[in-house]
């Protein structure tokens, strides 16, 4: 994008937190634009243009000037010098670090994926791109190599927010940052959020306000509706392909039925549906039957529904299963199918990726325990990004 110099406004000397640090640091835009929200909105260092702040360097010997009105910028191939104006996106991040879990038979708030690793992660990783962006480092993504040099756009992060996997705290949160602070700070966009049952409605409040949300995880066929959700974008495909993967691979199996649980929810819900269409786009020789049971639950509530459930999908005869549903899901769901001997050999349970394999990964169920029977062999199928090979 082209920016107008005559966007931008003069600055004045004023103390400046990016006094030690150089574009090249690791969060230097977000120090600049804290240095310009301190001046107040608008003001003499900044114009607010559509969802970003433009900042004009100027000539006038100031610290501010000194650290803005000539940027040097260090990449593997370049060093330049500009006095360009640039635009900074600040990115307000809603996810779920954490999750409402049954622990020793009491509601507690434990870290998401049972150690907290996988959300931290995928925090930092987007952390390391903006940091690539804003100076043009390619090791990573190849396209974006001296980008800083083409592009007068960088990116700084605003506050990180839990929302404990709940979607109203969500809503809330969106309502309180965006809504109310419409005429004062409100961010560039939002990343997030990790479940397709919270991007649902804040895809809607974002697209409502024109603020671009992009979804790291959120895999719900029905964030595929361009014309609903006109500014939302993810990083993942949608469960559409998953499902297809999914069906293909059993019916590689010569399985001919299948029992689907899943969450009643736009994940939960879209993706049983896009199994179904799956199958029915196969030859009718080669279709699986499939037989879904939905069910709504949550930590501290009754499980009775999930015992239901269970025992409608153990009437059907089935052996193999598919488990649309989220880590808090996965123990209660397979206690009750050991309980109905839909577990252990002769079954196979495969989940979707809304169950982590982090939280798989650092179980280690009791020898002879219900779970550590009913969780031997099971299987996650999702989707994962890559880079392309040559091979």
């Amino acid at each position: 994008p082209q920016l107008d110099p005559a966007d931008g406004a003069a600055a004045t000397a004023a103390s400046c937190p990016t006094e030690n640090l150089t574009p090249s640091s690791f969060g230097y835009y977000d120090a600049v634009y804290d240095h310009v929200y301190s001046r107040g909105f608008p003001s003499e260092l900044s114009k607010r243009v559509g969802s970003v702040e433009v900042i004009q360097p100027t000539s006038d010997a100031s610290p501010f000037q000194e650290e803005h009105a000539t940027r040097e910028h260090s990449s593997s191939s370049s060093t330049t010098q500009t006095d360009e104006t640039y635009a900074i996106m600040k990115f307000l991040t809603i996810n779920a670090f954490s999750a409402w879990r049954t622990v020793n038979g009491a509601k507690a708030l434990v870290p998401r994926g049972g150690d907290g690793k996988e959300p931290y992660a995928n925090v930092a990783g987007l952390m390391l791109g903006i940091h690539h962006f804003n100076n043009g480092n390619g090791s990573v993504v190849k396209e974006i190599t001296d980008i800083h040099n083409r592009c007068p756009v960088r990116f700084a992060l605003a506050d990180f927010f839990d929302t404990e996997s709940d979607i109203t705290l969500a809503v809330q949160y969106f309502g309180d940052v965006v809504i109310q602070n419409a005429q004062d700070r409100p961010p560039s966009g939002i990343f997030g959020a990790w479940r397709s049952s919270t991007s649902v409605p804040l895809a809607i409040l974002s697209g409502a306000y024109q603020l671009p949300q992009i979804s790291p995880l959120s895999t719900s066929v029905e964030l595929d509706n361009n014309d609903k959700y006109k500014y939302f974008g993810r990083l993942i495909p949608s469960d559409a392909g998953t499902a297809r993967a999914v069906v293909d691979y059993l019916a590689g199996l010569d399985v001919s039925h299948l029992g689907v649980l899943y969450v009643n929810d736009p994940y939960g819900s879209t993706f049983h549906g896009s199994i179904v269409e799956s199958s029915i786009s196969r030859p009718e020789n080669d279709r699986i039957t499939v037989k879904g049971h939905p069910f709504s639950y949550s930590a501290g509530k009754s499980e009775e529904v999930i015992d239901l459930e269970i025992q409608q999908l153990a009437a059907t005869g089935y052996r193999y299963f598919f488990g649309v549903l989220y880590d808090e899901h996965y123990e209660v769901v397979m206690k009750y199918a050991n309980k109905y001997g839909i577990v252990g050999p002769g079954y196979v349970w495969l989940f979707g990726d809304g169950l982590s394999t982090s939280f798989l990964n650092g179980k280690a169920y009791n020898a002879g325990s219900t779970l550590a029977i009913a969780s031997q062999g099971v299987g996650i199928i999702k989707a994962e990004g890559g880079r392309p090979t040559d091979d």
